[in-house]
């Protein structure tokens, strides 16, 4: 007898939860000649009902395993996150190509500055944008296929840009997708330009709406703004809508610190409303701000801070670095390669954030700023100081873009919320604070003002200049003072659960879907599903056949979140600063690694325990009967106390704040 040397055959299966198995299962019968397959499932999907019933269908054809993608996704999401920083850094400015820098060549033409920092790739927002997620994902596939000594892979994702990331890099594994990938970069560019028309169409019709409602008030506007000692800049509108009602304006971006402000500056306070999606016409908010004009305050929409000769200025730049960008697509197709032990071709997954930046709306928007922060900035005949929620977004750079015509006029952005630690808009690479190059130097506010000591230190150990930083203390944060100076008894807790949900819609719908499988069919608790207030939920339960199943979950519009909280014996959350409003009213918080999102939960990095992370339904459910069913708390209120004191500094006096800003301005 001759012994035959066994064949066997290593296939890595990336499955989704819209996952095809049929297909795959026939891929494999044409692969007949071989005597043993392993077939190596990598689920991005946290149904694992679905990924149990697919393996069992599979092992009738060969040895199946599940890998963890969940744990290595959070895993390479931490530790990438440095090392991307820097690669963006180091390509931007050609480091290793010090002739082909893509800050200079993309230089605005009439000025000192790269439009590179107006670019969301730049700007990495791991809120607004899916590419930070799709590269975790992509650099946990490819180490599977290495570890595995993959022989051939087959991609059953929805995932566009991801599937054809994975194409790009796929080396000498034999590659098969189920669905091919669709979309071009030529269809990208005819959308994104597209989009860019609408946009300047509605910015121009908003003007022009504006012009008819402030035809007899621009004089006087203009006046107020040339004494203004302090202009804020902030998203709008986002305001006491109990106050609004006996016609009083108070952001609750600022509050109370706008309040201690117009007390003293009365008549020298401004301020510019961005509108959160200029997208639509937004007439409705134009109106708003007609009204709180009326009222004696001076608001300003961008649009009427720019004149129509400058808008046919930005659309002529427009075009012209949308050419550049054309010409250089090649090269950055190419050589936009992240090093990850292996080097690997990532402008699949970041091709729509530079097509937006260079050749779309993005781009647009940044010119258009540039020059009504230029013109707001010139009218002011003083001494200014400007504020503004930080969040590291395109249009705070243009801000600091234009002060630096100004000696005089001083930036401060103060902390929005929370800072995660992928939270990535909020990092950058320390070199680029430093460079005495204008176009290499990243266009920072003179101060950043954090809520807390916590915050303060994770910017500080991130590479900010320790000088640039102040606490300020928790602005936004002042209510929640009321919660940490009691103990909450948790007897008087009922047994329900709040599920607080973020904005992000994919992350919404993998949350309820997580909770429904886990808990339609036991009694544990009640669950009270409490939304993001800006956004709508029931359209996304409706789709999703998600019911009530008796009481068992149910949907809190209207109750403030925190009175919720204290009543209740556990929070599930997300990325959202709803797990530090759970810790300040002593409620214990769960975490749910999701496969949408890397992990940007506040709490991560720096909870010291307070946090418990789950990463399936299984450990979702004992994890929430455990809290509830517990005879005592499982929080201890001296050290919850003390972590969102050393979080969030939260002033007993509401003018410490502004005294704080004045104390810090006066030493600078």
């Amino acid at each position: 007898l001759v012994s035959r040397e066994i064949s066997t055959l290593n296939i890595l299966y990336v499955i989704d939860d819209k996952v095809k198995a049929t297909d795959f299962i026939s891929f494999i019968k044409k692969k007949a000649n071989k005597d043993c397959f392993y077939i190596y499932i990598c689920p991005i999907t946290t149904n694992y009902d679905l990924v149990d019933q697919v393996a069992q269908r599979l092992s009738e054809y060969g040895k199946v395993k599940i890998l963890p993608f969940l744990k290595e996704f959070h895993k390479n999401a931490f530790l990438y996150k440095n090392p991307f920083i820097k690669f963006l850094s180091d390509f931007s400015k050609g480091k290793d190509k010090p002739f082909i820098s893509v800050r200079k060549y993309f230089a605005y033409p009439f000025g000192k500055f790269s439009l590179w920092w107006f670019s969301l790739v730049a700007e990495k927002s791991t809120l607004k944008r899916q590419s930070y997620h799709n590269l975790a994902k992509l650099i946990t596939i490819i180490n599977f296929q290495d570890n595995y000594s993959i022989d051939e892979l087959y991609i059953d994702i929805e995932n566009e840009s991801l599937k054809k990331c994975i194409l790009r890099n796929k080396g000498n594994t034999r590659t098969c997708t189920r669905t091919q990938p669709q979309k071009n970069i030529v269809a990208s560019l005819i959308g994104a330009l597209l989009k860019a028309g609408g946009y300047i169409v509605f910015f121009l019709i908003r003007k022009c709406v504006l012009n008819v409602l402030f035809w007899n008030k621009a004089v006087k506007k203009r006046s107020i703004l040339r004494g203004t000692k302090f202009l804020f800049v902030t998203n709008f509108p986002f305001v006491d809508k109990e106050l609004f009602k006996e016609n009083i304006f108070r952001s609750k971006y600022f509050d109370p610190l706008q309040a201690s402000i117009e007390r003293r500056y009365r008549g020298r306070v401004s301020w510019i409303g961005i509108l959160q999606d200029n997208t639509k016409l937004n007439i409705s908010e134009l109106k708003l701000a007609a009204k709180i004009n009326e009222w004696g305050y001076c608001v300003f929409m961008p649009e009427e801070l720019i004149s129509f000769r400058q808008i046919i200025s930005a659309i002529v730049v427009f075009f012209y670095i949308g050419f550049k960008f054309l010409l250089k697509t090649p090269y950055l197709m190419r050589n936009f390669v992240f090093d990850c032990r292996k080097k690997i071709n990532i402008w699949d997954i970041y091709q729509e954030e530079w097509i937006y930046s260079f050749f779309g709306s993005y781009l647009m928007g940044g010119l258009l700023y540039h020059h009504i922060f230029s013109n707001a900035l010139s009218n002011i005949k003083e001494d200014a100081v400007i504020l503004y929620p930080a969040e590291l977004y395109a249009w705070e750079n243009a801000i600091n873009i234009a002060k630096k015509q100004y000696k005089s006029v001083k930036t401060i952005g103060i902390q929005h919320t929370s800072v995660p630690l992928l939270l990535l808009n909020y990092f950058n690479f320390p070199e680029d604070f430093k460079s005495p190059d204008v176009i290499n130097s990243f266009p920072s506010p003179d101060y950043l003002a954090s809520a807390g000591s916590i915050p303060q230190r994770v910017l500080i150990d991130s590479g900010w200049p320790k000088e640039k930083i102040f606490n300020i203390g928790a602005i936004r944060y002042h209510g929640l003072s009321r919660f940490p100076q009691r103990k909450i008894d948790w007897n008087m807790r009922k047994k329900q659960v709040i599920v607080a949900l973020p904005v992000p819609k994919e992350e919404v719908e993998e949350i309820l879907l997580l909770l429904w499988r886990a808990f339609r069919d036991i009694n544990v608790c009640t669950f009270v599903i409490k939304p993001h207030p800006i956004c709508s939920i029931q359209h996304i339960i409706k789709s999703m056949g998600f019911n009530g199943a008796n009481g068992k979950f149910l949907l809190d519009i209207d109750s403030p979140l925190e009175d919720l909280l204290i009543s209740s014996r556990a929070v599930i959350v997300t990325g959202s600063t709803a797990s530090l409003d759970g810790i300040a009213c002593q409620c214990p918080v769960i975490i749910p690694r999701l496969s949408c999102k890397v992990d940007m939960n506040p709490l991560t990095g720096v909870n010291s325990g307070f946090a418990r992370y789950v990463e399936s339904k299984d450990e979702l459910v004992d994890t929430v009967k455990s809290i509830v069913n517990s005879e005592k708390s499982p929080l201890a209120f001296d050290k919850c106390k003390a972590f969102i004191s050393e979080y969030f500094t939260i002033c007993d006096d509401k003018d410490e704040y502004f005294l704080r800003l004045e104390r810090e301005l006066s030493k600078k």
